[in-house]
């Protein structure tokens, strides 16, 4: 399957909408039948299918996008049940998590007019490398701009239809990729914990401030041994990188990182 083409926009045009414009102009118009320009910016297709995240992600030129760039599909939700309210939310081999209860997007012009609900999702398969690699945004119409097309027959009338800002998840596939370095077991540790073992030991460390944990270049070692720093300049060192690291790694759900030095 080839990915969409952009026709007739400008070079360098890039695809970064706001929350409120795919709802507003994009998911609104396809869902009542109002033809609208740059239409095949966002492809239909099943996200909720047979079809695996990164088959996807291939199939419609994902890997040629830049960084920071996303896919976006139309997608028609599928009950568990004829008769329920459960969405099914597999795909391929594995399921789509939930990972908050949605927020509520709101027309800027109109602050208190709700346009819709935007919730997401990442990918589980415990069996797959690819597990926690995938996220999506689903993005739904509020109910009462699906009302007034629910009578109607237009293609996406019975407001099945939500749209989905899919990407790959890097910080999580980095983060697999590298358990390891150079050999060495990879010990996920607090700063304040690197600074007791400092304390007490004369090895080599090896330490990172980890953003991602991956970086390997951000890498610095320290030469902590009595023949060359007393302990007080082995806690005064620790201390500093402590200072400079734990409040950004508490905001930003980041760990110091210690290597055993062989």
């Amino acid at each position: 399957m080839a990915p969409c083409e952009y026709v007739d926009v400008p070079i360098g045009f890039k695809f970064r909408p706001s929350d409120d414009e795919l709802l507003r102009y994009y998911l609104l118009n396809k869902v009542s039948g109002t033809p609208f320009k740059y239409s095949n910016v966002v492809s239909e297709f099943n996200l909720y299918g047979k079809k695996e995240p990164w088959d996807i992600w291939n199939d419609f030129g994902g890997q040629n996008l830049e960084k920071g760039e996303d896919l976006y599909f139309f997608t028609k939700l599928k009950l568990v049940t004829g008769k329920g309210s459960r969405v099914a939310r597999t795909i391929g081999n594995g399921t789509w998590k939930g990972e908050d209860r949605g927020t509520t997007v709101r027309d800027p012009a109109k602050k208190n007019t709700p346009l819709g609900l935007c919730k997401r999702f990442r990918y589980e398969n415990d069996k797959s490398d690819q597990h926690g690699c995938w996220i999506m945004h689903e993005y739904s119409l509020h109910p009462s701009l699906v009302k007034p097309l629910s009578n109607s027959n237009t293609c996406g009338g019975d407001g099945k239809y939500v749209l989905c800002r899919f990407r790959k998840n890097d910080r999580k596939r980095k983060l697999s990729e590298n358990d390891g370095v150079g050999g060495h077991a990879l010990v996920l540790q607090s700063p304040t914990k690197i600074l007791r073992q400092l304390e007490s030991s004369d090895e080599v460390v090896l330490g990172a401030n980890c953003t991602p944990i991956s970086e390997a270049s951000e890498l610095f070692i320290w030469k902590l041994t009595n023949s060359f720093v007393d302990l007080h300049s082995k806690r005064s060192a620790a201390e500093m990188w402590q200072l400079r690291n734990t409040e950004e790694a508490i905001e930003s759900n980041r760990i110091g990182c210690i290597w055993a030095w062989d």
